[in-house]
């Protein structure tokens, strides 16, 4: 490994701008888990692996108390989803790369993370720009490594005429897909509570352990 992709260093961005529609209005970034709300364990931990954190959200205001640093930011681009949360993480890093989960993600694994850290410096140190994670057929761009100098290409994409979507993305960038074992493990840490439902069932086989 050169000494440039040893020394990339990567932000820790939450995308909390969804309109929470299927999950009946409700803000899932503020869904209590062990106590608190959804996002501050999500900020938290990456304030623990990441030298800078980032929430992009459409109500700002309602991330105030976060625990300990974070930048707040708006989508610069209405509209487009998790792909204008992504541009906004890229515009306002200091970063070279962002790390991208979602804001209702509750089962974020810490060792998973470090790991992908680590298989990001070597897909860099080969030409990629991206790595997503992929467990079988299942891809995770809301778990993925992202360099800053997508920035105009994702900007290119949002400035279209639709297909606003982050796989337009992954086809058009140099895209690199890490393969996991297929093990509850794994999929659990890319489970999003989207609906009533799903936290029916994060919370069942929380008090359960799992």
């Amino acid at each position: 490994m050169n000494s440039k992709a040893s020394s990339l260093q990567i932000t820790g961005l939450i995308l909390a701008g969804g309109r929470n529609t299927r999950m009946g209005g409700m803000d899932k970034s503020r869904i209590p888990v062990n106590g608190a709300p959804l996002i501050h364990s999500i900020a938290v931990l990456l304030q623990s692996l990441f030298p800078e954190v980032i929430l992009v959200s459409n109500r700002p205001d309602l991330q105030r108390d976060l625990p300990g640093r974070a930048v707040i930011a708006s989508d610069l681009y209405k509209g487009r989803g998790p792909l204008g949360g992504l541009h906004s993480g890229l515009v306002h890093t200091n970063e070279e790369a962002v790390f991208c989960v979602a804001c209702d993600m509750p089962s974020l694994n810490r060792k998973l993370i470090e790991r992908q850290i680590d298989e990001f410096q070597t897909a860099v140190n080969r030409g990629h720009e991206i790595l997503i994670p992929r467990i079988g057929e299942l891809i995770e761009p809301l778990h993925g490594i992202y360099l800053k100098n997508l920035e105009p290409l994702v900007r290119e994409i949002c400035n279209g005429e639709g297909g606003y979507s982050i796989r337009v993305l992954l086809g058009q960038a140099r895209t690199c897909y890490w393969d996991l074992e297929d093990v509850p493990e794994n999929r659990s840490a890319f489970f999003n509570l989207n609906t009533p439902k799903d936290l029916k069932a994060h919370l069942h086989s929380e008090g359960s352990g799992r």
